[in-house]
């Protein structure tokens, strides 16, 4: 093998290294210093220990019963890193995104690089430094794993497209956007597919398109989609596939139960969920629209990835803003390729001043204390920013004031990285549940009570994943009086504020044994 082309795979090997390493350091603190959280993380958890009992591979449960939510594969996964750690503790089921995360970051680092190698270290930092990004690496979601795969799917466009490396790659586009749909359902398809539309109608170099296999593509992404499909109608049943295909998917897009929002919304908090970076990206599109008709190639991709999606989905009824992760990665690459463009090469000192304030000064109003969490720790961030000027001074005096850029997301690991290590921990402790159902389970098992049951909590069938059993919610003073007729003792799981609000002749009737995070433990005398 050539001298050069192995030096060549080792260089990129130990770059890859040490962006996972980077992602990691980074990502995995705040895993190890907090418990699941009520309710989505507890129960993604429990629909992967009730597969586990069940020994169901294609089908999820949740409380005993099929759960139509969400496709299985990622309660799969977990149900996979719980066999290997053997403990319910948050890193083991947070290690799927984050390594997602760093597959991102890869991908990405590899597009931008292609500008050249600062354009993919600038577009890498941008990537892992804002906010809905780093936010959804360290909770247990599938939405990161889906995020990953269409941006591999896309990727494999790109280099089929732009770097002519074969039809293989659009196979690959078609296939991962498959395999995108098995993690979260139809918007691993959506996303790609809009992209890469919306990209044709508005890409001038039609030619390039003869090679692209829609007719083979689509029968290789709907052969993928049937290898689970069909073993799934034939496990779970007409009911199942109708509940999972038409309710979740067109009952959410066309007249959602849930999270339904105006037009806008996207529009109105996609840039608040890209800060710190929000002023480099919208001053790149702002720039760019004036053009639009002239951005071409690469960067008109980007674009289309960028913008497509975000207008197709403000058509939907039901809208949450992390359903925008998969298009983080084209925002990071349009906002490093201003910032490459109009910074780093021709060293404009006032854009980079401007860029450089507008992003330390709102560190220096963080107070003390915000509903009795302690952000003290965030307050280095006070110190930090000195220690940022003093760099800037010496960038200024060496005129390299540009590098500045470099600064932010250093301030920023160092922001989260207090965040994760000094506020989350206390965040945990109002917002857990352990120690409540660890305190339940012994209980049960030293045979103190008889039956267990939370008074109008919601999902309380989460806390198998600490008990090994369901605990029935019940609403109403009516349903405790049915329990109180039964022999032996009842121990209740509620609210403080809800219990108060109750008789005095049922409160009576308990006594409080155990309180955490406004909610109570009260036993039957």
């Amino acid at each position: 093998m050539d001298d050069k082309l192995l030096d060549y795979r080792t260089k990129k090997i130990l770059i890859f290294l040490m962006i996972i390493i980077f992602v990691f350091i980074l990502y995995f603190p705040s895993s190890i210093v907090r418990e699941l959280h009520y309710r989505d993380e507890m129960r993604y958890v429990e629909v992967a220990r009730e597969m586990k009992v069940n020994d169901s591979w294609l089908i999820p449960y949740f409380a005993g019963e099929v759960y139509t939510d969400k496709p299985p594969f990622y309660f799969i996964i977990l149900k996979f890193m719980y066999s290997i750690f053997k403990t319910y503790q948050t890193w083991v089921f947070t290690l799927p995104g984050i390594f997602s995360s760093a597959v991102i970051s890869i991908i990405t680092f590899l597009m931008a690089k292609n500008k050249d190698f600062k354009n993919g270290i600038i577009t890498f930092l941008i990537l892992i430094s804002n906010i809905l990004f780093c936010a959804m690496a360290v909770v247990v979601r599938m939405d990161m794993m889906m995020a990953a795969l269409i941006t591999v799917s896309l990727y494999c466009f790109y280099l089929a497209y732009f770097k002519n490396k074969g039809i293989r790659y659009y196979y690959g586009f078609f296939s991962f956007s498959a395999f995108a749909v098995w993690i979260k359902g139809p918007a691993g398809f959506l996303i790609p597919f809009v992209t890469v539309f919306a990209f044709y109608m508005l890409d001038k170099n039609n030619a390039n398109w003869s090679k692209f296999p829609l007719l083979k593509g689509s029968i290789t992404f709907i052969v993928i989609l049937l290898l689970w499909l069909l073993p799934a109608f034939w496990i779970g049943g007409q009911e199942y596939m109708y509940k999972l295909l038409i309710v979740q998917t067109f009952g959410r897009a066309v007249d959602a139960f849930d999270h339904q929002q105006p037009f806008h919304y996207y529009f109105q908090l996609f840039p608040l969920s890209f800060l710190p970076w929000t002023f480099v990206l919208l001053t790149a599109v702002f720039k760019d629209l004036r053009n639009f008709r002239k951005i071409k190639g690469e960067k008109l991709f980007f674009y289309t990835w960028l913008l497509s999606p975000l207008i197709l989905f403000s058509f939907f009824s039901s809208k949450l803003i992390i359903y925008t992760l998969p298009i983080i990665p084209a925002a990071a690459l349009i906002s490093a390729g201003y910032l490459t463009d109009n910074i780093v090469k021709v060293n404009k000192i006032n854009t980079a001043v401007i860029l450089s304030i507008a992003v330390y000064l709102p560190f220096i109003f963080i107070p003390g204390q915000i509903e009795n969490f302690d952000l003290s720790s965030l307050l280095f961030g006070k110190i930090i920013i000195v220690l940022a000027v003093i760099i800037l001074l010496i960038f200024y005096k060496n005129k390299k004031l540009s590098l500045s850029i470099f600064i932010i997301p250093f301030l920023f690991f160092i922001i989260f990285l207090n965040f994760s290590l000094g506020v989350l921990p206390s965040v945990s402790d109002n917002y857990a549940k352990k120690d409540i159902a660890l305190k339940i389970k012994k209980l049960v098992e030293k045979g103190e009570v008889k039956d267990v049951l939370s008074f109008q909590f919601g999902e309380s069938q989460s806390f198998a994943i600490y008990t090994d059993f369901f605990i029935e919610d019940i609403d109403g003073k009516k349903n405790i009086n049915k329990y109180l007729e039964r022999k032996g003792k009842l121990l209740l799981f509620a609210k403080k504020i809800e219990w108060q609000e109750l008789t005095t002749e049922i409160k009576n009737k308990f006594s409080e044994i155990y309180e955490q995070n406004e909610y109570i433990l009260l036993i039957e005398k």
